[in-house]
């Protein structure tokens, strides 16, 4: 996250350097112009790829979240049942209070 906000920075620095030289300096050619408007594209394009990369962790963890969520959700519901099984076995007299529901 640090470098995609680095790279980020970059680019905008780039950017109003080239604003900042083509409205106050005469001498700037179109060559330079040229050279920065190509670091400027290729700051912008390691933002983008950094990104992407970001987004591509960000939905693989969600994915193992889900199938995490899934596999709890199932393992809580079998012991909810074995549990009222139990329960229905046992013949005990519990008071209504004491029991988690």
């Amino acid at each position: 996250m640090v470098a995609f906000a680095v790279a980020l920075l970059m680019g905008t620095a780039v950017y109003f350097r080239i604003w900042a030289r083509q409205s106050s300096d005469p001498s700037f050619t179109v060559d330079d112009r040229e050279e920065l408007r190509r670091q400027f594209e290729r700051a912008n394009l390691e933002a983008m790829d950094e990104s992407a990369e970001w987004r591509m962790k960000y939905d693989t963890e969600l994915e193992k979240s889900k199938q995490l969520q899934d596999e709890l959700s199932k393992d809580y519901l079998m012991l909810k049942r074995q549990t009222e099984l139990l329960r229905q076995q046992c013949n005990c007299t519990v008071p209504l209070s004491s029991r988690q529901g």
